[in-house]
Parts: C-alpha cells; sequence; structure tokens
C-alpha cells in the first residue's frame, strides 16, 4: 500500500489489548485516510483495546476456524479498496498463509514474516532446531514432549508449548519447573486444555534476571530494515513473565549480527522481536525464541523511529521526529505501574514519570479501563 491511499482502505487490528491500542493510536498519528477496525474473537470479550477506542469499528468473529477468518474481512471490506491487516499476535499466521497462495489477487495485503519457513518461525521446538542444524547462532538445547527432561536437564527447566496459540483463542505460556511434583502439575495444567506430549517441548533453564534477557527487534525486509536492542527493567509475573517496563540499550556484542543472519536465513520479511536469554554456563547469550508481529513494546521504537514499522507496513515513509521523541528510553505499562504501587513498590510508578518514558496510554485511560473491567468481572461474577 502507498501514500495514496484514498478512503476506501481499511486497516484492520487483529488484537483486543494494549498492542492493538498502539496500532490504532499510531494509524492515526500517521494521517491513515481510511477505516480502522478492531477484531477479536467474540470470546474474548472487549478488552483494553477496545475501551480506549470507541472511536473506530469493533468487530466480534463468531468463528470455530482461524481458516474462516481471511475471507470473511475480505468479504466484508475487500470490495471498498484494499484491506491492510496487521497483527499482535501469530495465531492468525497459518490461515494467511493458506489464504494467499489460494487468492494471490486478494485484496488483503499483509506481512507474516516468513512464510517460507513458518514451522521453524511458529514452532519454539523447530525454531531451535533451525538455529542449532545451521549454526546462525546459539540456542538452547529443546527436547520434544516425549523425549525426557530430567535426564537431560536435571531438576529445573522450562516446559514450553510449541505454538504460543491452539485454536481460536487459547493462548499458552511458557511454565518454570523446579521438580518431579510442579512438572506433573504443569503437564495436567496442559492436558486440561487439550495439549498432549506432541503439543509441548522442554528447554534447558538460562538465566531468569531481567538484564539477561535483551531483544533485537524492528522491521526486517529485503530493502528496509529497522533494529533496535531492548530489555525487561520489570517483569510480571516474576522470572517468565512480560516486561512492564523495557528499555531501550546498545545490543551486547554479536547479538545484531546474529538476528540479522537468522532473519536473512529465514528470507524474512515484516515487524519482528527476536529474544535473547545470557546463559551463565556458557557465558553468553543465547537466541530463545521470535515473535513475527507487532509486539507490545512496538511504540517506544515507533515513537524514537518517526511511526517506521507502521509506516514501511503500509508502503509509507517515516515521520519528521522531534527531540524529545528521539530521547525517549523506556517504555512503561500504566497498568502494572499502578498495580505495582497499590502493593508497596513505587518502581513502575518512577519510570512512568521519567521525561525519557514512553506509554501506551495516559493515568485517566487506565483509570477508564480498570473501572470497566472491574465493572464487566462483577456482573461475569453475578451472572
Amino acid at each position: 500500500m502507498s501514500g495514496r491511499n484514498d478512503r476506501g482502505a481499511t486497516a484492520v487490528v487483529c488484537g483486543n489489548h494494549i498492542n492493538a491500542h498502539t496500532l490504532v493510536r499510531n494509524l492515526e498519528r500517521i494521517g491513515w485516510p481510511g477505516r480502522i477496525v478492531l477484531l477479536r474473537h467474540e470470546s474474548e470479550g472487549e478488552g483494553l483495546a477496545v475501551c480506549l477506542n470507541p472511536q473506530v469499528e469493533h468487530w466480534a468473529l463468531a468463528v470455530r476456524s482461524l481458516a474462516e477468518v481471511p475471507a470473511l474481512i475480505a468479504e466484508r471490506y475487500g470490495h471498498a479498496g484494499e484491506v491492510a491487516v496487521l497483527f499482535t499476535d501469530e495465531r492468525y499466521h497459518p490461515a494467511f498463509a493458506a489464504w494467499r497462495r489460494s487468492h494471490p489477487d486478494s485484496p488483503l495485503r499483509f506481512h507474516l514474516g516468513s512464510e517460507a519457513h513458518m514451522s521453524a518461525v511458529l514452532d519454539r521446538y523447530e525454531f531451535c532446531r533451525f538455529v542449532r542444524e545451521r549454526g546462525l547462532a546459539d540456542a538452547p538445547r529443546t527436547l520434544r514432549g516425549d523425549e525426557d527432561p530430567f535426564a537431560a536437564f536435571g531438576d529445573a527447566f522450562i516446559v514450553r508449548p510449541r505454538l504460543s496459540w491452539f485454536g481460536v483463542a487459547q493462548r499458552e505460556r511458557v511454565k518454570l519447573v523446579r521438580g518431579r511434583a510442579e512438572f506433573r502439575a504443569a503437564l495436567d495444567s496442559y492436558a486440561a486444555r487439550g495439549l498432549a506430549p506432541a503439543d509441548l517441548s522442554f528447554q534447558e533453564l538460562l538465566s531468569i534476571r531481567n538484564r539477561d534477557n535483551v531483544s533485537i527487534s524492528g522491521w526486517y525486509g529485503p530493502t528496509v530494515r529497522h533494529s533496535y536492542c531492548s530489555r525487561k527493567v520489570l517483569q510480571y509475573p516474576p522470572k517468565t513473565g512480560g516486561g512492564d517496563v523495557v528499555e531501550l540499550l546498545a545490543p551486547p556484542p554479536g547479538i545484531r549480527e546474529q538476528a540479522e543472519g537468522l532473519l536473512a536465513a529465514l528470507e524474512y520479511e515484516g515487524p519482528f522481536e527476536m529474544e535473547f536469554v545470557y546463559d551463565e554456563t556458557a557465558a553468553g547469550f543465547k537466541v530463545t525464541e521470535i515473535n513475527p508481529r507487532f509486539w507490545l513494546q512496538q511504540g517506544l521504537i515507533e515513537a524514537v523511529s518517526g511511526r517506521a514499522l507502521l509506516s514501511t507496513y503500509l508502503g509509507r515513509a517515516p515521520l519528521p521526529t522531534t527531540a524529545a521523541e528521539r530521547n525517549l528510553r523506556y517504555w512503561v505499562n500504566p497498568l502494572y505501574a499502578a498495580f505495582r504501587a497499590f502493593r508497596g513498590d513505587p518502581r513502575g510508578l518512577f519510570y512512568w514519570n521519567s521525561p525519557r518514558a514512553w506509554a501506551p496510554f495516559a493515568l485517566r485511560e487506565a483509570v477508564r479501563y480498570a473501572w470497566r473491567h472491574a465493572r464487566g468481572q462483577t456482573r461475569h461474577a453475578q451472572g
């Protein structure tokens, strides 16, 4: 898509929470001339993005299979012009890859990262095997779900679902286990949601310290590349959670080069976040996974780069940046800053109040969402 989009163009943001909200605001910031749609599955309810963006169209899909989604979008919006589909998670990637193969002239425009090596991108076990077999970088030792992790790793290791998403709205997270009791509890928890051993993998335990978890992220393609390094300052839940305060920093030696070499081998094009975790035993970083879409903290990089990622996605030139934008360093999740403060931990508020901090929404918006979410939880409990 180009900067000459007419008002018939549509941007469909597949998401329901902070990163979807960030995309909506950045679409408005770059002057998107057409319709903006927030798409979610009906089982997910109204999330933060819907609450804070009443000015855009909201579409709750009632589908049993993700394979239905591209056709529904094309049928609903394709007649009016091109449709840019933007992803905040990877559950839709296989469906859209199949759609492109069967509908090469479709008005839907999207980037999936690597269609040639999609299983290596989406499957955590296959990703580590891809990296290790090609000698592209150091990767943690990873076993299939039918192998014995105790024989390989001892009593402490990570249980990782091979995919982040199973079905339409089932997201699965990694678990840190120590000992056989926690291991059995983890397997029971996964099995209760339908995950068999073939859906799991086991991975050696690397450092769980915040400063030892860094990401190279941005945009990678044949002609356009934007690359930034960040790390978690605070994360919740501890040890395995997402970052609620993230900072930009200079990359550790060799990390950026490894990321670019891996992206080239994957024949990658699109937005990405690639995670590296420090291994104290090997005294070096190991690459653990790649997120082939817009990720939670994208807003900080968009602010310092002139919305370069979204602009590139849409075929536009980045916007000029101000001195204040170029000086930004921290991404802060206001919800967790308030949550930490409520529990007597003011660190999130300290970063939030910094002139070098970027937050996806203001305090009044956080309060509005928290109040609406609490009301929804109360109605659900009473129903």
